[in-house]
């Protein structure tokens, strides 16, 4: 019997292989993502390594908006059970997320990185 670590690593790297959405040491364009439910109009995400993951850092106006902005991240993350580090430094937040089987970045990993683009934009009209 295949582990949960075996079995993801070969999903992954079949997924990598035939995948155009992550290459090494390249900003991530979710843009070039067909098969994503969301398409921010820009991605600041980056590939970071050690393990391999994505980052982004957002910034805030107001604390109104960070806070709204951290709620609605943290009910995705209690929706879907995928977590990311959350780091909060004054009024901004840096986000870094990965899939912690395969130890790399996977669709759920770009998944919350799209949800979280789409949550930050609405901090931003919410609060202008």
């Amino acid at each position: 019997m295949k582990s949960l670590n075996t079995i993801m690593s070969e999903y992954f790297n079949t997924a990598q292989s035939n995948s155009s959405i992550l290459s090494s040491h390249k900003l991530l364009n979710l843009r070039e993502a067909p098969d994503l439910p969301v398409s921010p109009s820009r991605s600041e995400w980056e590939i970071l390594e050690d393990p391999t993951r994505l980052g982004r850092s957002f910034e805030f106006k107001s604390r109104e908006q960070l806070r709204f902005f951290l709620d609605e991240i943290l009910e995705h993350e209690d929706n879907t059970g995928h977590n990311g580090k959350i780091i909060i430094d004054g009024n901004e937040i840096v986000i870094e997320v990965y899939t912690h089987d395969v130890n790399n970045v996977t669709e759920l990993d770009t998944e919350y990185a799209a949800i979280a683009d789409e949550i930050y934009l609405d901090a931003q009209k919410a609060y202008e």
